[in-house]
């Protein structure tokens, strides 16, 4: 049975269930085991578990930011994305350039991007 690496409990653990838990458990790497009832969470523990008291606060489990950059994404969307078709060498990424320039040929410039030059043959540094 998994053992809880911490236990939050007493307070609004926001799940979308039907019933409102008492409880919530974390494991390894930060994944939820459980939510439930104290009791049914008690179970979980071992005596390295670190027990945290809300004190009626509010818990949104899975809950995180994605934190994107809004106007750079939008600027990208108007640039050759050089990752897909996979580019494996500078003749792909030339062919993607002149493509998208053929479909826009009023464009004052032409920028690439997501490329890897990883994954390029041979690789380049």
């Amino acid at each position: 049975m998994p053992r809880a690496i911490t236990v939050l409990y007493n307070g609004n653990i926001l799940t979308q269930a039907e019933h409102q838990p008492e409880a919530l458990a974390v494991g390894r790497e930060g994944r939820i085991l459980a939510v439930g009832m104290l009791k049914e969470i008690e179970p979980l523990t071992g005596p390295h578990t670190v027990r945290i008291n809300l004190n009626g606060k509010t818990l949104i489990p899975g809950f995180f930011d994605c934190h994107m950059h809004i106007l750079d994404l939008g600027l990208k969307l108007g640039q050759v994305d050089l990752s897909s078709p996979p580019v494996k060498n500078w003749d792909d990424m030339c062919a993607l350039l002149k493509q998208w320039h053929k479909a826009h040929p009023m464009a004052q410039a032409v920028l690439g991007n997501r490329y890897d030059q990883n994954q390029l043959f041979p690789p380049q540094h």
